[in-house]
């Protein structure tokens, strides 16, 4: 029976301590108007720290899967940590001065973009470069805004960037809820966590 507790205890310490020190951001509802969404995509041009946590569900014509995701990115530079529903590492895609990188199977792959290596790789096919943009509400190439002033989607190039959900967290409304889609799939993106943004 010790035995037992004291396993419980380690085991919650151990959880404690690999969560992590950094605790997620506070969210609440965002306002309506096209004053106030006009002000926070002025708003929202100036952050440069990002880091977000979520989930990605890929729906394809022959492909269905799903995996977390850490986002982080400091300026132009970003990391993006891709793991399983049970925590096991899929990937982490380093980006930094226009040039990409990942370790797979022990050795160094770089390549021209994030893009690439993620597309070539592992089949997930996003523009992970405008994640930074996506994950901020922050319209890209070619957009739509609802009535209230809210982004409804984006276009660049073959993708489309639609959103379905707004919430504010630390005085910025960022999209919790996206589905980011090309010809060949679907990929719904939930935000779970807001860990930083500045």
């Amino acid at each position: 029976m010790k035995t037992r507790h004291l396993l419980s205890g380690l085991l919650l310490c151990a959880a404690l301590t690999l969560g992590g020190c950094q605790s997620a951001l506070e969210s609440s509802r965002t306002s309506d108007g096209n004053s106030y969404w006009t002000q926070m995509r002025a708003k929202l041009t100036t952050i440069t720290n990002l880091h977000v946590q979520g989930r990605l569900g890929l729906v394809g014509r022959q492909t269905r899967g799903s995996a977390s995701f850490d986002y982080e990115s400091k300026g132009d530079d970003f990391v993006l940590d891709l793991a399983t529903t049970f925590g096991s590492g899929i990937a982490v895609i380093n980006s930094s001065g226009g040039k990409a990188w990942t370790t797979t199977s022990g050795k160094l792959v770089e390549a021209d973009s994030a893009d690439e290596l993620l597309r070539d790789l592992y089949g997930i096919d996003i523009p992970a470069a405008e994640l930074k943009q996506a994950f901020l509400g922050l319209p890209v190439g070619e957009y739509q805004l609802d009535a209230q002033g809210r982004l409804q989607h984006s276009r660049l190039g073959r993708y489309t960037i639609s959103y379905t959900d707004f919430k504010e967290f630390n005085g910025y409304a960022l999209p919790v809820n996206m589905t980011i889609s090309n010809s060949q799939e679907d990929i719904k993106v939930k935000i779970n966590k807001v860990l930083d943004v500045q």
